[in-house]
């Protein structure tokens, strides 16, 4: 079998590195042609004619519709021989990447895709498995998703509220509301880490592209067969560069283009545990990936960088909690903790703590400082405070339907009797601060805590001794 020929390797590593800069698909398929996609097929394309301006002899096209922007035309020349020339290589590719395992890791990194073994230790990788398991002190406030039978806790920016039909928003999963990375991920670094490979390992890489302010984690469990299906991850909101890590078994990822003109059956690249692997360039914008159904339970951390720069999807992302509408307030999963606030998935921890710790004890009762008591000791109703927290936390133990909102599948009057114990520790919490002097952290934003810091102490006694299950 051989590889692909010198030139072929040269257009394809200069297409990629064109492909990471304008975050296009370049000759290849994207998908639906949204305004956003439009506009970089375009400056990719004139970049592109610049570079090879002997294709289709440089005949580049454009066509616009009224009301629209202006689009390449792919039946103009340049457009057909520069698609021509990358399936034709892409092939090549493919066919060696399959055969020549060799030669995998080059070839696969020509295409923007970087597979590091070992990146990340045993002991690190129990601590992470520990975090998100089933049993793991967040495991329940995560949500499983119906078609792909996984488990998904969001960490980051505001989401809008809908991707493509779905409700995977930062107003639906409670991780993710969170505004920060886990415990675990800061103490571990990993954040930093990767962004420093990414920036070492990818020739081209912008700075802004590796903030990795987004993460998702995915919790796949062999029993149901969970799988991810063939997909561009969000191509308006996400930057090019997509790191991953893969935990506690190995998994197949496979690599297909959208394009018929290619002629192959997906790649299948072997990603072992303990393992990092970047997409950029064109196996991020024109490859879609999967994951198959997997063999043993399976955990994946994946970091993105939100692109706030433009657009109805940028917009959203852009938002700070203290600016979500009262409709869309009070449509949301609380409490809400802003980037810059308390960390109060923190207590889900506690509360587990709390729990082994009463279990070797025999059941004794078990005080465990929450946020409040940490913040500001010496006051007196900390007690109060975090026992409402914990209390909290206990109703979330039913499921995930608890805390979603007023939609088909919640619980709406469970939902008010939490929001309420919430409030009701937010007035607590700060009455403390302001009597100790220190910083408001609001669990709310300012649309919703003006009417909370009107419950006094007494009213939060009442509810925290009532019957609240």
């Amino acid at each position: 079998m051989s590889l692909p020929s010198a030139d072929d390797r040269k257009f394809v590593s200069e297409l990629n590195a064109l492909s990471a800069r304008f975050s296009s698909a370049g000759f290849g398929d994207c998908g639906n042609l949204v305004p956003t996609k439009v506009r970089r097929q375009l400056a990719f394309a004139l970049s592109a004619r610049r570079r090879w301006p002997e294709l289709g002899g440089g005949e580049l096209r454009t066509i616009q519709a009224e009301g629209s922007a202006a689009r390449v035309d792919a039946d103009c020349p340049f457009w057909v021989e520069g698609q021509r020339r990358y399936f034709k290589a892409l092939a090549s590719y493919f066919d060696a990447i399959r055969e020549v395992p060799a030669a995998r890791s080059s070839l696969l990194a020509d295409l923007g895709f970087v597979l590091v073994e070992d990146y990340i230790s045993e002991d690190d990788e129990q601590e992470l498995i520990d975090y998100w398991w089933p049993g793991g002190p967040v495991h329940s406030l995560g949500v499983t998703e119906r078609y792909s039978k996984r488990r998904f806790f969001n960490y980051g920016p505001i989401l809008p509220r809908e991707t493509q039909g779905t409700s995977k928003s930062t107003l639906s999963v409670i991780p993710a509301q969170l505004g920060v990375m886990p415990p675990v991920v800061i103490k571990q670094r990993l954040r930093e880490r990767i962004r420093a490979s990414a920036l070492q390992m990818l020739r081209g890489t912008a700075q802004k592209e590796t903030e990795f302010d987004q993460m998702y984690v995915n919790y796949h469990d062999a029993a149901a067969q969970s799988c991810i299906d063939f997909h561009h991850d969000h191509m308006s909101s996400m930057m090019g560069t997509i790191g991953g890590i893969s935990l506690a078994s190995d998994c197949e990822l496979q690599l297909r283009p959208l394009d018929k003109g290619v002629h192959r059956p997906p790649l299948r690249i072997q990603v072992p545990r303990r393992s990092l692997f970047f997409l950029s360039g064109l196996s991020r914008w024109h490859l879609q990936h999967a994951i198959p159904v997997i063999k043993a339970d399976r955990l994946s951390l994946t970091f993105r960088t939100v692109d706030r720069s433009c657009g109805r999807d940028q917009e959203l992302w852009a938002r700070r909690w203290e600016g979500l509408s009262r409709e869309e307030s009070e449509n949301a999963v609380w409490p809400l903790v802003r980037p810059n606030g308390v960390e109060l998935h923190k207590l889900a921890e506690l509360q587990e703590l709390a729990r082994r710790a009463a279990e070797v004890a025999g059941g004794a009762p078990v005080t465990i400082p929450s946020v409040a008591e940490q913040a500001v000791q010496s006051i007196e109703d900390n007690s109060l405070c975090n026992r409402l927290a914990l209390k909290c936390l206990d109703l979330c133990d039913g499921g995930e339907a608890a805390w979603r909102g007023s939609g088909a599948n919640g619980e709406p009057d469970h939902q008010r009797r939490v929001q309420e114990l919430f409030k009701c520790a937010e007035s607590l919490m700060h009455s403390a601060q302001a009597a100790a002097g220190v910083v408001q952290m609001s669990f709310y934003p300012p649309t919703m805590s003006s009417p909370v810091l009107a419950a006094d102490v007494s009213a939060a006694r009442d509810v925290c001794a009532g019957d609240v299950s």
